[in-house]
């Protein structure tokens, strides 16, 4: 249960990442 909830976690940063980066690759333009 606590690899699961480290794994949610985890993926939660990515996808939160992934977003900064999209972000600032269109405020680039």
């Amino acid at each position: 249960m606590l690899s699961n909830a480290f794994l949610e976690i985890q993926d939660c940063t990515y996808y939160t990442t992934l977003i900064k980066i999209s972000f600032d690759l269109f405020n680039k333009k």
